[in-house]
């Protein structure tokens, strides 16, 4: 009976050890006093490109977007002492975006997109991102996801869900997990909102 005790305190300071806080993508912890994002930029964008309608006809398409960016700078301090001779700091973009297009009547394709993006060289660069809906007032729900991850690079490049076809009038939200491992340390930014919006 004292050996089966010994077994279960065993495993049970195990899983308490290896379940503390900040784990994530490898149980890697962020560094004390993670710095702050700043409010979001909106940028609006419309563009014309070729598409086609209901009815098969190629022509020309108004193509609307929404963006929002936001900064996280990094201070030196926050940098491990041994890479601090090469680095005195760095920044990280968070980028989101909704993208929408007129399809036939009152019907709209609708996408959303993200990106993490850093100024130096980054280990490990990280974006899952997450397109909302809802009738407006109500509860979000999930349409459709995506991710990429790549490494030793300063970019994950954009990253877009598939298109799904709408109504007009529902409200749309872009909802982004951003992460980035620089100098050995992670920076995780996740459940970022916005942009959000209504499509007429």
């Amino acid at each position: 009976m004292g050996k089966i005790k010994f077994v279960s305190v065993f495993v049970l300071l195990a899983l308490l050890l290896s379940a503390g806080p900040g784990t994530v993508m490898g149980q890697e912890q962020q560094p004390p006093n993670v710095p702050t994002p700043t409010e979001p930029t909106i940028i609006e964008r419309t563009r014309l490109e070729w598409g086609k309608t209901e009815n098969s006809k190629r022509q020309l398409v108004p193509v609307f977007s929404v963006e929002s960016v936001q900064t996280v700078n990094i201070p030196g301090s926050s940098i491990r002492e041994d890479r601090a001779s090469t680095m005195n700091r760095a920044t990280i973009t968070m980028w989101r975006a909704l993208g929408w297009e007129p399809y036939w009547g009152d019907r709209v394709w609708v996408h959303a997109g993200g990106s993490t993006s850093t100024d130096v060289v980054a280990e490990k660069l990280y974006i899952w991102i997450d397109h909302l809906y809802r009738t407006p007032g109500h509860s979000w729900q999930g349409v459709q996801s995506n991710y990429r991850q790549t490494e030793n690079t300063t970019t994950t490049g954009e990253c877009w869900t598939g298109s799904t076809l709408f109504s007009n009038g529902f409200e749309h939200l872009a909802e982004g997990d951003h992460q980035a491992k620089i100098s050995d340390q992670w920076y995780i930014y996740n459940n970022q909102r916005g942009p959000q919006r209504i499509i007429p």
